[in-house]
């Protein structure tokens, strides 16, 4: 398997990862619909016995839903260094340093 090809390979998994993730972020927000709606109906005043109750509830709620939204973001973030990894030309240099080590201040190499 030539390198092209191994690279092709891993960016076709990362699509299908990117597109697993678009059909769970969807999910996500039907669920989150519903339980809205599910709220917005069942969760009133008389619910709670006190006040501290009724703030707690959507507190644990919210929590919830920032859980989801910070794993998604780091699931991405993940992805997104992959992925440039994959399609960041490497250095001409053949030293480890990085890129902006071997340009002055005016993006000419020195």
């Amino acid at each position: 398997m030539s390198r092209e090809h191994a690279y092709a390979t891993m960016l076709e998994a990362m699509a299908k990862m990117q597109w697993n993730v678009a059909q769970i972020l969807e999910a996500k927000a039907l669920e989150a619909e519903k339980n809205r709606n599910w709220v917005l109906n069942h969760l009133n005043q008389q619910a709670f016995a006190t006040h501290l109750e009724q703030l707690n509830e959507p507190m644990e709620i919210h929590e919830q839903v920032i859980e989801v939204l910070e794993g998604l973001a780091k699931l991405q973030y993940s992805l997104a260094r992959n992925m440039n990894v994959l399609l960041v030309e490497p250095s001409r240099n053949d030293y480890s340093g990085s890129a902006d080590d071997s340009e002055d201040g005016e993006g000419y190499s020195s």
